[in-house]
C-alpha cells in the first residue's frame, strides 16, 4: 500500500477552510497554512506536498497560485470557489491545475502517481447510480476533448448522434457539456428538456467575462437521467447563432468540462470555422443516399480546402443497411483519407420516440456500432467491469452442483412463455 497523499488548504476564512479540510480528509492527510513559513514547515515534516487547495477569496489570487507552484516544486494547485472568466485564463497560465466548485467533488482530484482513496460515500453513490445503464463498460478519458458534430443535410441524425454521445459519456461519470448551435433541431427539445436560457446570452464577450462559475452553470439545463449538461440553441427556434456566441461559450466552459460536444448546423458554415479551431475531433454525418453523395463529396472538399487536419475528421454513415451502403461512401470519399464508421438503421429509433437504443439493449447492432465509434473513432478507452448479477449466478451454479447438480426441469421451464425473463426498461 502506497503512502497517503498530503494536501494543504489555504483560506483566510477559518470556517470555510475547515469545511474544505473536512471534505478532503477521506482522501489524504490535510493541513492548513496561511504563511510561507507554515507551508515550508509542513513540507519539511511530511517530505512532500501533493496538492494545494486555495480559496478563490484570497487576496492576489493569481500571484499567490504562481508562488505556490514555485514553492512546492510544482505541486498540483486547485482553486476552490467561483472566479470570473477573465481570471480563469490567468490562473491556468499561473500553473493552476483546475478550478473546483464548492462543495468539492472529490472525483475531480487526480494526483499523478498516486491512487487516491475511494472511500467517499457521496461519490460512490453517484457512481453506483450511473452504473445501472453501463452494461459492463467504463470509459477512461485522459485529456480534455472538444467534439464538433456536423452533417451534410438535416435529417442525417446529427443532433441525435451528438445527444446520444453526450448521454453515453455522461452516464459513465464524465463531465460532459453539449453546446447546441443548430436552431432548427434543438437538442434540448429532442431530449424533452424545458429551458428558458440559450447560447444567445454569450453574444457580448465583455459580459461573458464577468460570468463566474455559478452564473455559467445557471445557463445550462441538466438531463436528469444521465446528468448531461446542455447549453440550448435559441429558444424561439429561428434566431441565428453567431460565431461570437459559439467562441465565447466554448472559452467560458472549457476550463470546467472534460468533454464539450458541439452540435453544429448542417453544412459548412461560419460556425464550423469557429468549431474546427477548438475541436480535437470532428464527426461528419451523412446517409447512404444517392442524392446525398454529391453533397457529401462537396462538404468533404470544403473541409479539406479550409486547412482542417483531416486526421480529426470521422465520417459517420448513419442509417446504413449493409456493406453496399458503406462502399458508396468509401468510393465517394476515397481521396480524402477519412476514417469511416457506420451506424446501422434502427427501426425502433425515431424522432417521435427518441429513446436511444443504446440504453435499451446492449446487444443491438446499433449499440455495438456506437461503442466502436467511441472506442476506435474517438479513442476513448472502454474497460469491461464485473457484472455483480453474473457473479451471483456463478456462485449459485457452484452451490447447486455441490448439492447434486442443477434442477433437471430448469431448461424445460425456461422455454415456457410465462417463465421467460422480461427485458427491464432501464431508461425512463
Amino acid at each position: 500500500m502506497g503512502r497517503k497523499p498530503v494536501f494543504l488548504v489555504i483560506d483566510n476564512d477559518a470556517s470555510r477552510g475547515n469545511a474544505t479540510v473536512n471534505a478532503l480528509s477521506p482522501m489524504a492527510n490535510v493541513f492548513t497554512a496561511n504563511r510561507a513559513a507554515e507551508l515550508q514547515k509542513i513540507k519539511e515534516r511530511e517530505g512532500k506536498i501533493d496538492a494545494l487547495f486555495v480559496s478563490s477569496e484570497v487576496d492576489h489570487l493569481v500571484a499567490m497560485c504562481e508562488k505556490l507552484v514555485e514553492l512546492t516544486d510544482r505541486a498540483q494547485v486547485y482553486v476552490v470557489g467561483s472566479v470570473q472568466l477573465s481570471m480563469v485564463r490567468k490562473l491556468f497560465a499561473a500553473g493552476v491545475t483546475d478550478i473546483l466548485a464548492s462543495p468539492i467533488d472529490l472525483s475531480k482530484i487526480k494526483i499523478q502517481g498516486l491512487e487516491l482513496s475511494q472511500s467517499v460515500p457521496s461519490a460512490e453513490k453517484s457512481a453506483d447510480e450511473r452504473e445501472k445503464l453501463d452494461f459492463g463498460q467504463k470509459v477512461e478519458v485522459t485529456t480534455k476533448r472538444i467534439i464538433a458534430v456536423s452533417g451534410v443535410k438535416g435529417g442525417d441524425g446529427k443532433t441525435s448522434t451528438a445527444a446520444q454521445l453526450g448521454m453515453y459519456l455522461s452516464r459513465k461519470g464524465l463531465d460532459v457539456l453539449l453546446i447546441d448551435t443548430d436552431f432548427t433541431g434543438n437538442a434540448a427539445r429532442w431530449l424533452r428538456m424545458d429551458t428558458i436560457n440559450s447560447i444567445s446570452e454569450f453574444a457580448d464577450q465583455a459580459k461573458v467575462e464577468r460570468f463566474d462559475r455559478d452564473s455559467l452553470e445557471s445557463k445550462l439545463v441538466t438531463h436528469k437521467q444521465t446528468n448531461l449538461k446542455v447549453l440550448p440553441s435559441p429558444i424561439d427556434g429561428f434566431s441565428p447563432v453567431t460565431s461570437a456566441m459559439l467562441s465565447n461559450a466554448i472559452q467560458a466552459y472549457k476550463p470546467y468540462y472534460s468533454i464539450i460536444i458541439i452540435d453544429l448546423h448542417q453544412g459548412y458554415n461560419p460556425l464550423f470555422d469557429v468549431a474546427k479551431d477548438f475541436a480535437t475531433d470532428i464527426l461528419f454525418l451523412t446517409v447512404p443516399d444517392v442524392e446525398r453523395l454529391e453533397r457529401t463529396k462537396g462538404m468533404a472538399q470544403q473541409i479539406a480546402d479550409r486547412g482542417v487536419d483531416l486526421s480529426k475528421v470521422k465520417v459517420i454513415v448513419n442509417k446504413s443497411k449493409g456493406e453496399e451502403d458503406l462502399q458508396k461512401i468509401r468510393i465517394a470519399l476515397k481521396n480524402f483519407g477519412f476514417q469511416i464508421f457506420t451506424l446501422p438503421f434502427s427501426k425502433e429509433f425515431s424522432d417521435s420516440n427518441p429513446v436511444p437504443p443504446l440504453f435499451r439493449d446492449p446487444k443491438l447492432p446499433y449499440v455495438k456500432a456506437f461503442q466502436k465509434l467511441i472506442a476506435e473513432g474517438l479513442g476513448f478507452k472502454l474497460k469491461s467491469s464485473p457484472n455483480p448479477k453474473s457473479e451471483q449466478a456463478t456462485k449459485k451454479k457452484k452451490k447447486s452442483a455441490a448439492k447434486g447438480g442443477p434442477n433437471p426441469f430448469s431448461n424445460l421451464l425456461a422455454k415456457l412463455p410465462f417463465f421467460k425473463a422480461k427485458t427491464k426498461e432501464v431508461y425512463e
